[in-house]
Parts: C-alpha cells; sequence; structure tokens
C-alpha cells in the first residue's frame, strides 16, 4: 500500500537560500490502485501544474497546506504506483515564497533540495548531474535507501522555474530497477513545462 511510503511524500521548501524538509503529519493517504495488467502510460496535466509527464495509470492527488516560518504554503504531488504498490512515480511542485531562489544561490538551494531529500531518505548518494530544461536550471540525483527495510533506488529530477520548484520521483525496488530502466528513463524524460 502506498501508506509505507507516506514518510518519503515529502516536499521540499526554499527559505532565504536554505532548504527546509517539509513533512505533513497526518498528510492523507489515498490508496492508488495497483495495477494486475500491463500499464497503460498516459499524458498527465494537471490542473495548475504549468506541466506535462507521462504517467501510469491513474495519478492520485496528494496535496497540503502548512505552515513555515509564518507562510502559508502549498504541496501539491500525484502518485502512481505499479507492481502492488511496490514502484511508484511521483510527479509536483511547490510554489516559493519571495519570488523564488535569489540570484547567486541557485547552485546551494539545489544542493540543499538533494541534501534534504537524502537526509529524509536516510540514503546514499550514487548519481548525480546538473540539467536544463528549456532554459531552467535543475539536478538529477540517484540514491539507495531502504523502505520497510528492503532495497529501494530513487531516483529524482528537480527543476526550479520562476518562482516554482518542480519534482519527479520515482522508487523502485532494487531487484527490479534493471526490468524496468526504459519506464523509469521514459517517465523522467517526459516531463514537459506547459
Amino acid at each position: 500500500m502506498l501508506s509505507r511510503f507516506a514518510p518519503l511524500l515529502v516536499g521540499t521548501l526554499l527559505l532565504g537560500g536554505g532548504m527546509a524538509m517539509v513533512s505533513a503529519p497526518g498528510l492523507p493517504i489515498a490508496q492508488a490502485q495497483s495495477s494486475t495488467a500491463k500499464s497503460v502510460w498516459r499524458t498527465f496535466n494537471p490542473s495548475g501544474g504549468r506541466f506535462s509527464i507521462l504517467m501510469p495509470d491513474s495519478p492520485v492527488p496528494l496535496g497540503t497546506a502548512f505552515s513555515v516560518g509564518g507562510q502559508e504554503m502549498q504541496l501539491q504531488q500525484f502518485v502512481s504506483s505499479q507492481q502492488n504498490d511496490q514502484v511508484v512515480y511521483m510527479a509536483g511542485w511547490m510554489d516559493l515564497p519571495g519570488g523564488g531562489v535569489k540570484p547567486g544561490e541557485l547552485e546551494s538551494s539545489l544542493d540543499s533540495v538533494r541534501d534534504g531529500f537524502r537526509s529524509r531518505l536516510n540514503g546514499k548518494l550514487l548519481q548525480e548531474f546538473q540539467l536544463t530544461l528549456a532554459g531552467h536550471p535543475g539536478r538529477h540525483f540517484k540514491m539507495s535507501a531502504q523502505v520497510d527495510n528492503r532495497p529501494y533506488l530513487v531516483t529524482q529530477r528537480v527543476y526550479l522555474r520562476n518562482d516554482r520548484l518542480y519534482q519527479i520521483t520515482t522508487m523502485v525496488p532494487s531487484r527490479l530497477e534493471g526490468s524496468l530502466q526504459g519506464s523509469i528513463s521514459g517517465f523522467l524524460k517526459s516531463f514537459k513545462f506547459l
């Protein structure tokens, strides 16, 4: 069930050049339908998201409001699962306060996203590189982590576009990664700004 991934469904905030990991206690976790047959990959374009991405099955929205430093924030994520909820695909965004990242703080902000995510997962960084999409900066990183005492590989891409942070994430049991490499790559590469 997706509820086991609830602690990992987190947002990251860029505040004053630093990162704060935010989890939403009591976040209602909707149950995504497990696929028992071949997954159907569809273009997904969430209302207000200003992006499209290919996702399997029907993504389940997970959104919450919370306050950080007196500022009200909204985290919007959409989750889809496969293989009896063992394989998870997530895409989402968060609007950043104060107009986004200040000039000169881009790299340190992306470093903080990576470090916060790694800390939250208690993961080991395996791969990282910079990337851009339609002229907007981003970062790709892959980590190994334990989820329910089982080895997982977690791949995340983050992009900064104006005052919005986008996060695209896959969580795959290590033993399945080889057989799902095409799906993982296709998912990550299908993300487009609208």
